[in-house]
């Protein structure tokens, strides 16, 4: 058995007092920071829980479209890979094999945030001839945008247009082709640039949702490794 005097006996004792005293107090910061988390949380499972509602509803009434092909884009989008795609829907729609193309992907708006969009590439027609069920005007040269928000404390779906700006020309243009040619051979060219923008954006917006991804994951470890150490120590 260690011997040791009354003032030293004293001593441990007001330094173990003063020890649970601070572990008492790093229990309350935690326990401050414990309640905000759990309350959000709880706060967000309405919506969470109602958004996959929605979907699930969604998915069961709309119609099965089998994937017909798979093409795999490895890497950084090129006009080969977009080229692809161009020729397969390009061959399918000259065919008419299929009525109408539409084509569906993440616009790219920033490095936390993209929209999904759904273009018409074919038929193009002039502006204005094109109309959905509800007779709305849904034009070939534009993008349709759909944003997820809430409204009256209910999930809703906001249409949007989104027009594209083209430079002016002049009307008078003279052509030494055929313009049924002339067309056969932009058609593809538009096409191919289309796909090949669509891809780049997805591809953008996938990496951005990555980075995002991984930025809080990396908050959330930081934070992690900062709480052990508290509690190791």
């Amino acid at each position: 058995m260690v011997r040791c005097s009354l003032q030293e006996l004293r001593s441990r004792i007001d330094s173990i007092r003063n020890t649970r005293k601070i572990k008492e107090a790093m229990k309350l910061v935690a326990a401050a920071k414990v309640r905000p988390a759990q309350e959000a949380v709880v706060s967000s499972r309405p919506f969470s829980e109602a958004l996959v509602e929605k979907g699930n509803a969604y998915f069961q009434h709309r119609p099965y479209i089998p994937l017909e092909q798979d093409l795999e884009v490895n890497g950084v989008p090129t006009v080969k890979d977009s080229q692809a795609i161009c020729d397969l829907v390009y061959s399918l729609f000259i065919s008419e094999e299929v009525d109408k193309v539409e084509l569906l992907y993440s616009k790219f708006v920033s490095l936390v945030r993209s929209d999904p969009i759904i273009q018409t590439l074919l038929p193009m027609s002039p502006k204005g001839e094109i109309c959905d069920v509800n007779g709305v005007c849904v034009d070939a040269t534009e993008d349709e945008l759909f944003r997820l928000t809430t409204k009256e404390g209910k999930l809703t779906v906001e249409h949007e247009k989104v027009k594209i700006e083209t430079q002016p020309f002049s009307p008078v243009v003279h052509f030494e082709q055929d313009p049924v040619q002339i067309l056969d051979a932009l058609l593809p060219l538009y096409l191919n640039s289309q796909l090949l923008r669509a891809l780049q954006e997805s591809l953008a917006s996938e990496l951005a949702a990555q980075m995002s991804a991984m930025s809080s994951a990396t908050d959330n470890a930081i934070e992690l490794r900062k709480n052990l150490s508290i509690a190791y120590n």
